[in-house]
This record gives structure tokens, sequence and C-alpha cells, in this order.
């Protein structure tokens, strides 16, 4: 597959937060996309917390205008300029939204939700956090949340149902059950 060429770009909005440009291309074929539109925003982190000493989930709850409703989500959102990481900005925004601190953190991966259109990537880590590390969470002015805990056999319960139905958070879900069965049998093993 060869890259296409790009005969033309405007851009049409531009935000601290967004950037859409409409784009024109050619591909290899001689075919023509006259109109072709990108949204490019800085990337964001995810903390999946899970409470090693409660074998649970902590979450937060919001509101979403895109999809008009509250949905149930991981800790997270866009890397600010002071984030010196990925991973820093994951654990920013695990403290402020929840109050936990991470003792132990585990990379699940970085994810293009949408890379047809969308430049961006979401950095995904499973952050492990024991109840009484917890402090007073500080969300900003513009986020209401709600923290959710739930068990860790019902987490894919929320991705099931529809409460949980953002592409990155229900992928992070599945990883992160993934990395803690693997943890799990590989703690089993060295003890038998």
């Amino acid at each position: 597959m060869t890259a296409w060429l790009e005969r033309s770009s405007k851009v049409l909005l531009e935000s601290p937060w967004l950037k859409v440009s409409c784009k024109s291309f050619e591909l290899d074929n001689g075919a023509t996309i006259p109109e072709y539109y990108i949204i490019e925003k800085q990337d964001s982190a995810m903390a999946i917390c899970y409470l090693e000493d409660e074998d649970r989930f902590i979450l937060v709850r919001q509101y979403r205008p895109g999809v008009g409703k509250s949905t149930t989500c991981h800790p997270g959102g866009l890397l600010d300029a002071t984030d010196a990481s990925p991973l820093k900005g994951a654990l920013r925004e695990l403290l402020e939204e929840t109050g936990y601190q991470a003792y132990k953190t585990v990379h699940l991966g970085s994810f293009a939700p949408a890379p047809a259109f969308w430049v961006n990537h979401v950095h995904m880590y499973l952050v492990y956090c024991r109840s009484v590390t917890r402090t007073a969470a500080t969300p900003e002015p513009t986020e209401d949340l709600e923290i959710v805990s739930i068990a860790r056999t019902d987490l894919l319960s929320l991705v099931n149902s529809g409460e949980m139905d953002c592409i990155p958070c229900s992928l992070g879900s599945y990883r992160a059950l993934e990395v803690l069965a693997q943890d799990s049998t590989a703690v089993l093993s060295r003890n038998n």
C-alpha cells in the first residue's frame, strides 16, 4: 500500500482542543478524493484503575454531550503540555478524577481510535492501586464526575450493556483483564 498523495489542504477549524482540515488526495490508481476531512487533537491517556486489595475497578461516570447520555469510563483525558509522558498524564488524570495513586503500572498499548480520519492516540495503562492510598479527587470545574467501583468479574457487563460504549475504554477493559489473568496465572505457578 502506498501513501495517498495530498493535493490540497485547508484548515476549517482550529482551537486549543481540535483542528479540522479538508484535504484532497490522489491515489496510486489515479482516483481522486476531492474532500476528505481530518480531525487532529492531542493524544490522550487512560488509567485503568485496579484496586488490588479489593479486586475491583474504579471508574468515572459522567454526561457525554456527543452521545447525549451518561457513560461509565476509565479515568483519563487529553495530555497537557506539562505532562512529561503519557504515563504521567494518565497518573495525573487518575489522581484528579478519583484521588487514587498507583504503586505499579503496566502499559497496555497506544491505539488510534479512528485512524481513517482522526489523528491522535490513546495511551492505556493498567494501574494497580490500594484503597488506602486515596486522597480527595480534584476534577476540573467542567467535569461533573461520579466515582464508580465495580467488581473485576462485572467489568465486561458495562461493555456488553452499552453503559461503557467508548471504544478505547472497552478495549482497555479487555486488555486489563487479559493482563490480570496472566498475572494471576504467573502468581499461581510461582506458588506451586
